[in-house]
């Protein structure tokens, strides 16, 4: 649904005819609809006006603020980009700009609007009956997958080499960094296992939140014991740091260690992934 606060946006597309399809909108014809703009003074936005549409959305009849559903945030957001040419791409279709905020599809002539704020901020999109939120650049899919490859990257090699140390007799300061990336990788692992078996249920995917099973209850507890492994790392570090004698590489050595369990957390902390929230 619609939030309350967006009902005086919706409205006003919806008289002007902006959102095709929208009770109250006039059922013009798309040749007419296709002069739309044509009539006023606006005149067409530059690349530059056109950036601050640009950016993913997120459909706000899958959005979930306090669950683990918000996951799906993360996959199905919407891309709009800005062209050269004046226009935005959006579906893979070309929409041309014919009023402030207000732009058309040059294909069928309908129309899609944006809501911004009084400083010029856009944060919402509508088409057709639905409405998507503008996400946050740190919520994109673009950044929150980068930071969750570089994350188990660091995790894979951490374990790779701790486990090899062992195996092969050998004394290494990856005791820790290595049983944290175990535990971490052994959390993403069977995450996705868990997601796996819930897909190919014959129940809707929903039912997660409702009646998570067992196995996925346990794993969301992993987490927890990696961050707290992260947090002795930390201390090491800091301990290591103000030692004077340790060479300046050998003092930031659990650095990149550090850095993927922060951005694991807060990979985990934006989706709700941390600890059971269902």
């Amino acid at each position: 649904r619609v939030e309350g606060a967006l009902q005086p946006v919706l409205f006003e597309a919806s008289r002007r005819g902006a959102v095709a399809g929208l009770p109250g909108s006039p059922a013009a014809a798309p040749e007419a609809q296709r002069n739309r703009g044509e009539e006023g003074d606006f005149e067409p936005l530059g690349t530059s006006g056109l950036e601050r549409y640009a950016g993913r959305y997120v459909d706000l009849n899958d959005y979930s603020h306090a669950s683990i559903e918000r996951l799906r945030s993360l996959v199905h957001q919407v891309l709009v980009e800005a062209n050269p040419d004046g226009s935005l791409t959006l579906f893979g279709g070309k929409l041309r700009p014919v009023e402030p905020d207000l732009f058309q599809w040059l294909e069928s002539g309908n129309f899609v609007a944006f809501r911004s704020e009084p400083d010029g901020e856009v944060t919402h999109l509508f088409v057709n009956r639905t409405a998507f939120a503008r996400m946050p650049w740190y919520e994109t899919l673009e950044v929150q997958v980068g930071l969750l490859g570089f994350a188990v990257l660091v995790f894979f090699l951490s374990a790779v080499v701790w486990l090899y140390a062992v195996i092969r007799g050998f004394k290494t300061r990856l005791a820790l960094p290595g049983l944290m990336g175990v535990v971490n990788l052994a959390f993403v692992g069977s995450l996705a296992y868990a997601f796996q078996e819930v897909l190919r249920s014959p129940d809707p995917p929903w039912t997660l939140t409702f009646d998570p099973p067992l196995s996925l209850l346990a794993t969301m507890s992993l987490p927890f014991f990696g961050a707290a492994l992260g947090a002795v790392v930390l201390v090491r570090a800091v301990t290591n740091a103000g030692q004077r004698y340790r060479p300046f590489f050998s003092k930031l050595a659990d650095l990149p260690v550090i850095l993927a369990e922060g951005g694991f957390l807060f990979f985990l902390f934006t989706w709700n992934l941390l600890g059971v929230q269902f």
